[in-house]
């Protein structure tokens, strides 16, 4: 006997209850393809290290990092005993609101530390990597072109940087180590392009350094270097620590008021010594034939008539080239700068000074002032160039101090909500107290 069927129904009865279960699958994989899409878009793809405002990315010395533009070290790991071993942990440390961040002329006794070892960051290396990766060497160039305050000159008379300047630029900069935590604006290479990031380059770093004293190359990875952008929120330091990290003593340096031709650096023994800008100089113009072996790292580049730079490369990689123009040289003279680039004005900012703008040269030593706020409003602090321009160095919040090096007899402008006037450097530098 059958089963009969209510009144109306021809079918089996509907099954709600395995409807919504579908519904509530299809939510939950809809719900994991936007949280995956969430996670590509806020890393910036494979390991780019796109940050958030005011992240600032941890830069361990014997890490290449995100996207570096050579994944192969271009030279030797830092030492341990400076650069102790990072944490690898990830890690997020936030700054202390009130933190006075010291900007150290690039021209500081000290700043910088030496090893009196070219091995530490190989020019002629660098440079052969470049002239062999033409897409890098133009993504480089095009990062350091983006800082108003590069001075360049090259052989062509041309205040912007060529991708046929690239050995001679390289030729005027000066190896050096970092001896405290730095803030600068580091480089990836995404897509073909130098994507850059807020970093902090762990001290012990590597860096090659213009005539400005401004770092502007990572040697570890060929990374191309700018002066760091002020943070206008709270900032947080993310990725991986290392042994005595302490955001309030991040330093960060501003261009020399003039072009320096020595380095005085601090040794690992603690003695100091002076270093001629530029160093050793690059390796001369290349002319040998290509090898068709694979180069061993910290070869030195050789080519053809035509021009053509071998890439170092690391044992099992095959050597590629790319050409170079004829006119490009392997060094130029330390003192070659350019006299027409002019900083930027900068949007005030929270955290560090703006380093695009570069007191004004004089004859006698530069000061240090202290310029500490008691009033109930932020200060914005310029400084009064040559041409009499204004240009902005950073605010100062009430209760806030930030000391700078300067010339006597400059003038640096105060500017409020209540009003806003000019104070001259004395010959002994000192306090001045805004509001005060």
């Amino acid at each position: 006997m059958g089963m009969s069927l209510p009144q109306g129904q021809v079918g089996p009865p509907p099954q709600r209850r395995n409807n919504w279960t579908i519904v509530l699958l299809l939510l939950l994989l809809l719900l994991v393809g936007a949280g995956a899409a969430w996670f590509v878009l806020r890393s910036g793809g494979a390991g780019s290290g796109a940050l958030a405002e005011g992240e600032v990315f941890m830069e361990p010395a014997a890490a290449v990092g995100p996207d570096p533009f050579s994944a192969q070290p271009l030279a030797p790991p830092p030492d341990p005993l400076i650069a102790q071993p990072a944490i690898q942990a990830p890690t997020r440390i936030e700054a202390p609101k009130q933190a006075a961040i010291r900007a150290s002329s690039g021209a500081q006794p000290g700043l910088y530390g030496g090893t009196q070892s070219d091995t530490a960051c190989d020019k002629a290396q660098m440079i052969a990597f470049l002239g062999a990766n033409a897409d890098k060497a133009a993504a480089w160039v095009a990062a350091q072109n983006a800082d108003p305050s590069l001075h360049w000159s090259g052989p062509s008379g041309s205040t912007a940087l060529t991708v046929a300047d690239i050995p001679a630029y390289i030729g005027t900069l000066t190896s050096l180590v970092l001896v405290a935590d730095t803030r600068v604006t580091n480089h990836g290479f995404v897509a073909g392009k130098a994507t850059p990031r807020q970093s902090v380059m762990q001290r012990g770093s590597a860096v090659l350094v213009d005539t400005y004293g401004v770092p502007r190359a990572r040697c570890f990875c060929g990374n191309p270097l700018l002066p760091p952008v002020p943070a206008k929120v709270q900032v947080t330091y993310v990725g991986s620590a290392w042994p005595g990290f302490d955001p309030g003593t991040v330093s960060v340096v501003s261009p020399a008021p003039q072009p320096v031709t020595q380095f005085t650096v601090k040794l690992p023994d603690g003695t100091t010594t002076t270093i001629t800008v530029g160093g050793p100089p690059a390796a001369a113009a290349p002319t040998a034939a290509v090898p068709t072996a694979a180069a061993p790292l910290g070869a030195s580049p050789v080519a053809a008539a035509t021009n053509t730079v071998a890439a170092p490369a690391a044992t099992g990689q095959t050597t590629s080239t790319a050409s170079t123009p004829a006119t490009a040289t392997a060094s130029a003279p330390a003192t070659a700068v350019a006299a027409t680039a002019v900083p930027a004005t900068a949007v005030p900012a929270t955290d560090v000074p703006q380093p695009t703008a570069a007191p004004q040269p004089t004859a006698a030593p530069l000061v240090t002032v202290n310029f500490v706020s008691t009033c109930v409003e932020p200060v914005d602090v310029f400084w009064i160039d040559q041409r009499g321009n204004q240009q902005f160095y950073y605010t100062i919040q009430p209760g806030e101090s930030r000391s700078q090096e300067t010339g006597p007899g400059d003038v640096w402008h105060i500017k409020n909500p209540t009003g806003e006037w000019d104070w001259t450097v004395p010959s002994g530098g000192g306090t001045y107290r805004i509001c005060g």
